[in-house]
């Protein structure tokens, strides 16, 4: 049995609204690193033989009915989102969780004061934020093409939270306030982001432009 677990913080920060690309993490947590949002809506473990994850607290506590989880998906050939499996992993007061994955046969699961809470969910998922209206995913198509996420790689940087981190999560679930993505923001240990097709399909085109502008070069030579 190959089980590895995580354990995950949160914070409840100001009301905020929506925005298609979210702010610097400094502008998010004053005295961080300016790193930029990655876009990332996939998330997954890190590749490490330790079995024992940690993340940590931000700020305060979760807000009044906000839920963070994580879930399954599968994306069919048109490119369409759909939630597999769910588990809730912090409610309303908790500052982290540990969440346990058994890589080999598919769950994951959290233990809830003594009760065990179980889901089908793999090396790879997205995380939610269930508020008293409505879910806000990581998969922007899942909330109506609305992007509720700016997620930030902060390993190796130097602020003095982030920087303990592999992945610091902001979320914006306030329709009508200030774009902060400060309604929650949780810092996990030991996963990663995974970059969106289009990201590396870009990432590709340039590196082709750079072939060819090597090539075009060494024929003017």
């Amino acid at each position: 049995m190959n089980i590895k677990s995580l354990l995950v913080g949160a914070a409840l920060t100001a009301a905020s609204s929506f925005a298609l690309a979210g702010p610097t993490l400094d502008q998010v947590l004053p005295g961080e690193d300016a790193v930029r949002d990655n876009h990332a809506e996939v998330f997954e473990l890190a590749d490490t033989a330790v079995e024992s994850y940690f993340a940590l607290r931000l700020d305060a506590s979760l807000g009044t009915n906000q839920v963070l989880g994580i879930y399954s998906f599968d994306v069919d050939a048109l490119g369409t989102v759909s939630v597999l499996d769910s588990l809730d992993v912090l409610e309303q007061g908790e500052f982290f969780e540990e969440v346990e994955f058994d890589l080999a046969n598919g769950t994951a699961s959290v233990n809830n004061g003594g009760t065990v809470l179980q889901a089908n969910i793999g090396k790879r998922f997205g995380f939610y934020v269930r508020t008293a209206n409505e879910t806000f995913y990581s998969h922007a198509s899942l909330n109506n093409g609305v992007d509720a996420l700016a997620s930030y790689t902060t390993q190796g940087t130097n602020g003095p939270n982030a920087s303990s981190l592999d992945v610091v999560l902001a979320w914006e679930t306030n329709l009508d306030a200030n774009n902060s993505f400060q309604d929650l923001v949780v810092g996990v240990h030991d996963i990663v982001a995974v970059p969106e097709p289009g990201t590396l399909a870009l990432l590709g085109l340039g590196l082709a432009g750079l072939g060819v502008a090597r090539r075009r070069t060494k024929k003017t030579a």
